[in-house]
């Protein structure tokens, strides 16, 4: 199984993932403005920092939450060779031979292939839950 923390994806390349998907106009325009350009401030005992925009997040608890996860992860299956099924933050893959050798070297193959996919989209992996 491997952990997928969808809780810091990249603003910028979910915004292209929303065109690539037909995501465009007022629907698009809506979902970054009211939903993915938020900023944030720290208050510690009164000492407030200055306003940062949030660069990695989706709205935790809100209805768009999901489907903006989904949609992040959703082009992670064209990189795979074996069947894969996913909840939530988790994924796991299915790769199966009659010959050892081969199925340990499809396996690298394919955690190596996804290992990408998890850099070029700037997703980080939790390597205590990789089994």
């Amino acid at each position: 199984m491997i952990d997928v923390d969808i809780l810091y994806i990249n603003l910028d390349i979910l915004v292209k993932k929303l065109d690539f998907y037909g995501i465009r106009g007022i629907v698009k325009e809506w979902i970054v403005n009211d939903q993915l350009n938020k900023k944030l401030y720290v208050d510690l005992e009164n000492n407030k920092s200055t306003m940062q925009k949030i660069e990695c997040s989706v709205p935790q608890g809100s209805i768009w939450e999901p489907l903006l996860n989904l949609i992040y992860v959703n082009d992670s299956v064209n990189c795979k060779l074996g069947n894969s099924r996913s909840f939530a933050n988790d994924m796991s893959l299915y790769l199966s031979d009659c010959n050892l050798v081969k199925l340990f070297a499809n396996a690298n193959v394919e955690v190596n292939t996804l290992f990408n996919w998890f850099c070029a989209n700037r997703l980080p992996l939790n390597p205590t839950k990789i089994k």
